[in-house]
């Protein structure tokens, strides 16, 4: 995991102190590290989570809806799962990945991560396929199906080989943002006195680089 319990604690309870300013510009190497030698996708940031991760549970609470609302229409917010946990099986990583990326083709990825951060954190409950045909409303024979859909496994292997491609050139832990594919966040150095709002801060300086 990236961010220590203190630190993930303050990056949803100061993000509205008044009065507070970040520098104009951040360092490379520093603040945010290249990880790609070209943009892949313009005015995007994408987080790399799990739902396995703890404080991926906080910044889906709190930190995804404020970055989204903060960020609002000018930069699209994406999330692609992880399976590089080592706590977790990593059939069990890539099977909670898919039935997400199942729900997220219906435009229900948001209320499937509602229901399996809870049920995982909370009660220890890991039955992916069950919250997909919750969520969807359908049989989990059906659910399954989609989870084993070709399309599907394919887009998942190719999402796979890019965070393999990642793990190389510096992603480390999560959650984790990668800005127009080409430039990760830093989060160890957010401003302590305010880290929510120097992320989003970071992040439309990063959208701005060519």
């Amino acid at each position: 995991m990236l961010l220590n319990v203190k630190k993930g604690i303050c990056i949803f309870t100061l993000m509205c102190l008044p009065g507070l300013s970040f520098a104009d510009e951040y360092e490379p190497g520093v603040n945010y590290t290249v990880v790609s030698d070209s943009v892949n996708s313009k005015d995007t940031v994408t987080e790399y989570f799990s739902v396995y991760c703890g404080h991926c549970y906080a910044m889906e609470l709190q930190g995804i809806p404020m970055l989204k609302k903060a960020l609002r229409d000018d930069i699209t917010l994406e999330q692609t799962p992880v399976n590089f946990m080592g706590f977790v099986s990593e059939s069990s990583q890539n099977l909670m990945a898919k039935a997400f990326m199942a729900a997220r083709d219906k435009e229900k990825g948001d209320a499937f991560l509602d229901l399996v951060f809870p049920q995982f954190h909370r009660e220890k409950i890991d039955k992916p396929i069950a919250a997909l045909a919750q969520v969807l409303d359908i049989d989990e024979a059906d659910a399954l199906d989609l989870v084993q859909d070709e399309e599907i496994n394919k887009r998942f292997l190719k999402e796979v080989d890019a965070q393999n491609e990642l793990l190389k050139r510096g992603l480390r832990g999560t959650p984790s943002f990668i800005v127009n594919g080409k430039y990760l966040v830093n989060m160890e150095e957010l401003d302590n006195k305010a880290p929510f709002k120097d992320l989003v801060s970071l992040i439309k300086y990063l959208n701005g680089l060519v």
